[in-house]
């Protein structure tokens, strides 16, 4: 039996079918500003990730979610919170996150319980969105 595994072994490393040791590429390997898209539950979601300079020697980072108000998005909302300078002086993660509603990325609202638009009517998950937002990242970036 054990030739059998052995050559079994030599014909997958001849074929090239060897277990590869390289890591997969990382999306986030620069810093500045990254949309990204996820799905969850059941909906195409997006966020805007900003990373400091040098965050991938910082160790790990500590991540700010920041939610625009309603009726906003996240790319209107990171142009005017003044607060990617912050983020990058003092080495933390921004996530601008946008909600949900009827027009693409515009106008869009959070499900807050009785408020808000679209995102109530349509009963958008978006404590589990910031959730599945954290866990991408985390599967990404060591975050603190």
């Amino acid at each position: 039996m054990r030739s059998l595994g052995g050559a079994v072994l030599l014909a997958a490393l001849a074929l090239g079918c060897a277990p590869s040791s390289e890591q997969p590429a990382r999306r986030f390997q620069a810093a500045g500003n990254h949309e990204v898209s996820l799905e969850h539950a059941g909906r195409e979601r997006s966020y805007i990730l900003r990373l400091p300079p040098d965050f991938a020697s910082r160790g790990p980072l500590p991540v700010l979610l920041a939610f625009h108000g309603g009726g906003g998005n996240a790319s209107g909302f990171q142009k005017y919170a003044g607060l990617d300078e912050r983020a990058d002086r003092l080495g933390y993660a921004l996530v601008y996150p946008d909600g949900t509603g009827r027009l693409a990325r515009r106008l869009l609202t959070w499900n807050a319980g009785a408020c808000c638009g679209s995102a109530v009517q349509q009963g958008a998950d978006d404590v589990g969105f910031a959730l599945a937002v954290l866990a991408d990242l985390a599967g990404e970036l060591e975050l603190d």
